[in-house]
């Protein structure tokens, strides 16, 4: 559509003239311009993804607070929220506190340790981050083994443990 040099009410125009509904924008669910309105129709995985994120880059944050890197204060009309999307899912009840806590303390250190755990495996049999993820989300972000669960780590060679 760029090199057509339509904008997005050219395409919403072209879309309504041929009968189709105008779809709604889309971009990554943890894109640092996602307004805070827009985080509210998240689905509760991807509201721990962004914890999770956010969570495990904090250590190299220098400048920025997170993914929406600083704090907007409300002025000139413009909706106030924190530098942090994590701060403002707890701020707002997206999850529950504890639950981020949970993540927070939790998952950048048994991801890091999934990592290490496959880092010397040959890359055509390392399981794929993929895997870590789905266990990330069966377990709700907490990553607290329970009978139910099944064992992520049953075809690394090495298994590790999830991280105290």
């Amino acid at each position: 559509m760029r090199d057509l040099g339509w904008t997005r009410d050219d395409c919403k125009a072209r879309i309504a003239k041929a009968g189709l509904p105008i779809p709604v924008k889309s971009a990554c669910f943890f894109c640092p311009v996602t307004k805070a309105w827009e985080l509210h129709e998240l689905e509760k995985p991807f509201l721990r993804r962004i914890v999770l994120m956010e969570a495990r880059a904090k250590p190299r944050l220098i400048n920025v607070d997170g993914l929406w890197r600083k704090p907007v204060l409300g002025m000139r009309g413009a909706t106030p929220r924190p530098g942090s999307m994590t701060e403002y899912i707890v701020d707002q009840g997206l999850l529950p506190e504890e639950e981020v806590r949970l993540i927070c303390e939790k998952a950048p250190q048994d991801l890091l340790a999934f990592q290490k755990s496959v880092a010397d495996i040959d890359i055509s049999e390392r399981p794929e981050l993929r895997e870590w993820i789905d266990f990330f989300d069966m377990t709700r972000g907490s990553l607290m083994k329970t009978d139910q669960t099944p064992s992520l780590y049953e075809n690394v060679n090495q298994p590790i443990q999830a991280a105290a």
